[in-house]
């Protein structure tokens, strides 16, 4: 069986490299910023960066302006002074903050209900521990239970 099947433009099988299967996301994103693919070594997230770095400073691979501002200061929001642009790390975070907050309080949709049932088989979602077996995934959501320990705090009701 093939593993590189498409449909709805995304891959129905994943390969043993992570990497490999968001290349295609790299490659979407450089096309439009860029018009052409480029040749780069690093994660996903830090080409999608790059690309927009250079796009925004009009860089080539032959030639590099001079950026007037770091592009930390660009990424600030807009009432500190920047321009709002947003780091690909940070968002992927919150993303997966995101997940990890719906795991830990919906308890009503499919997604959050599997999980639970695949992984937590009945535990509570702050003590649950990295097992060897997890995915990837489940292991990234577990990891983003930092950010969310961080602002939780306890609403004592009647009773």
């Amino acid at each position: 069986m093939r593993n590189d099947i498409v449909y709805v433009g995304l891959l129905l099988f994943k390969l043993r490299k992570r990497l490999e299967d968001l290349n295609f996301l790299v490659e979407k994103v450089l096309k439009r910023v860029q018009g052409r693919a480029a040749k780069l070594d690093s994660s996903p997230n830090r080409k999608v960066d790059k690309a927009l770095r250079d796009f925004w400073w009009g860089d080539t691979e032959t030639r590099q302006k001079t950026h007037t501002m770091s592009w930390n200061n660009l990424c600030k929001p807009k009432v500190e002074g920047g321009l709002g642009f947003q780091i690909v790390d940070e968002v992927n975070k919150d993303f997966l903050t995101k997940l990890a907050w719906k795991v830990m309080v919906e308890n009503t949709s499919l997604w959050s209900t599997t999980m639970k049932a695949k992984y937590g088989k009945g535990m509570d979602f702050l003590d649950m521990e990295v097992k060897q077996g997890d995915s990837v995934m489940w292991k990234t959501i577990l990891n983003a239970r930092e950010a969310l320990q961080k602002g939780i705090c306890m609403k004592i009701g009647n009773g």
